[in-house]
């Protein structure tokens, strides 16, 4: 066992100098992708991207630690969120990808402090009207399996920075409605509690299975 865990931690080390170029390379696409911001369609590819390439740094493997537009079981059914998270319990928790970005890029490109700040404004709108999209789209349904929290993903450290420059109560807002809100970073601390929570449930089980054997 002792082995099994210095394993581990020398596999984290060794794996930790892949996160921040990872990471580097998300938000350079942020930068190289604004023109193609204001289709919707194009957002959410990117954003499904950008998710996937920090879930790989993070060892998930899609089709057994992660699926992809799976449909949703009981009062919720025919929701399809983008990313849903199998656990150890039989439970899920689920992701939402596509955010809202257009006012961001339109502040960006702003000539001047009067545009910027109503862009900013509206930016800010859209975030919470987001927010309480996903809140309402059953994607939190405990009584069929899911975690009574949805996790929704900022594609950009950034843009992430920057929701919280312009209204600091929007984190305690997406709370408030079991929304949390990741940046690339929070999501990969996010999807490593994830993946440590199943090695470990099925290191115990087949400990188990030992010792009865053993017995």
């Amino acid at each position: 066992l002792d082995d099994l865990m210095q394993c581990a931690n020398g596999e984290g080390k060794a794996n930790f100098s892949q996160i921040t170029e990872t990471l580097r390379n998300v938000d350079v696409r942020t930068s190289t992708l604004t023109n193609a911001l204001g289709n919707s369609r194009v957002r959410g590819q990117w954003g499904e991207r950008a998710a996937e390439d920090i879930m790989r740094v993070a060892g998930l493997v899609e089709g057994s630690s992660y699926f992809k537009q799976r449909s949703v079981n009981g009062a919720s059914a025919g929701s399809r969120p983008d990313f849903s998270f199998p656990l150890p319990d039989g439970s899920s928790v689920n992701m939402d990808v596509k955010f809202p970005l257009e006012n961001y890029a339109r502040s960006v490109e702003a000539d001047n402090d009067a545009d910027r700040a109503t862009f900013d404004t509206a930016f800010v709108r859209d975030v919470r009207d987001k927010i309480k999209e996903v809140a309402t789209r059953s994607y939190i349904d405990p009584a069929n399996g899911t975690l009574d929290y949805v996790l929704l993903f900022i594609p950009s450290e950034s843009v992430y920075a920057e929701i919280h420059r312009l209204d600091a109560t929007v984190i305690d807002a997406a709370l408030s409605q079991h929304v949390v809100l990741c940046s690339p970073l929070s999501l990969f601390a996010v999807l490593a509690v994830v993946r440590r929570s199943v090695e470990s449930f099925a290191f115990h089980q087949a400990s188990d299975d030992a010792l009865r054997i053993m017995a």
